[in-house]
């Protein structure tokens, strides 16, 4: 992460280790909300991720994107504590990086490589055949209420549509690559959360306007077809 995108998003260096608690027993995981998925809780609320080890014994389960969202946290928005430890500053944009990187990194924790990124279909329907919503409202999306479960329809269609936006706007242009690092380092290092506008005059356009490329490269991408909508 580090080598792609420190330099952009001007991480600092991470001093003191970070934590992971990992839970071998799935009946015991700590689950926030409805939605049983790993974690993340940046300080002042306790700095730590939590997972499971369930399919391999040797890579816990979302390490990579838990370890993604620690360093966004520990590197670059240290010096702007959150207010609550599942209210972040901007879910859409620390959730895509996360998996986007989680998408990327191959091998046991420890001897991970960087490879192409992996876009599962199932994401693709999800995006474009569950979320019912358009790309001006994704960048607006609680945490804790969509993406964990406070809500019935929280979960996969809002996790795979961050994942593939960003992952869209990183190879998209590079206007739309340096735009998007470019909000999240304002919005994490300078609190200025997830405003329109910013997300706007980071992108140099409005949002609106991304939506019909981006369903049209999520169904090149994944292979799946925008349903027509009754």
């Amino acid at each position: 992460m580090f080598d792609d995108y420190g330099a952009e998003l001007l991480l600092v260096e991470a001093l003191q280790p970070m934590e992971l608690q990992v839970w071998t027993d799935e009946t015991e995981f700590p689950q926030q909300g409805s939605v049983d998925r790993p974690y993340y809780v940046p300080s002042p609320f306790g700095d730590y991720g939590a997972t499971r080890l369930e399919v391999d014994p040797l890579r816990p389960t979302d390490l990579w994107s838990i370890g993604t969202q620690m360093i966004l946290y520990r590197c670059l928005a240290q010096t702007t504590p959150v207010a609550d430890p599942f209210d972040r500053f901007a879910a859409w944009a620390e959730i895509g990086l996360a998996e986007a990187m989680q998408a990327r990194l191959a091998g046991a924790s420890g001897l991970a490589q960087i490879a192409d990124p992996i876009l599962d279909a199932s994401e693709g329907d999800w995006t474009l055949n569950g979320r019912k919503y358009g790309l001006e409202n994704l960048i607006h999306l609680n945490l804790l209420n969509h993406y964990y479960g406070a809500l019935l329809t929280a979960g996969e269609p809002h996790f795979s549509a961050s994942h593939l936006f960003v992952e869209f706007l990183l190879q998209h242009t590079p206007e739309t690559r340096t735009g998007y690092l470019e909000f999240l380092r304002g919005a994490l290092a300078d609190g200025k959360g997830d405003s329109s506008s910013a997300v706007d005059n980071a992108l140099g356009m409005r949002i609106e306007t991304l939506e019909s490329p981006f369903v049209q490269w999520v169904e090149t991408t994944t292979g799946i077809a925008r349903r027509r909508r009754r």
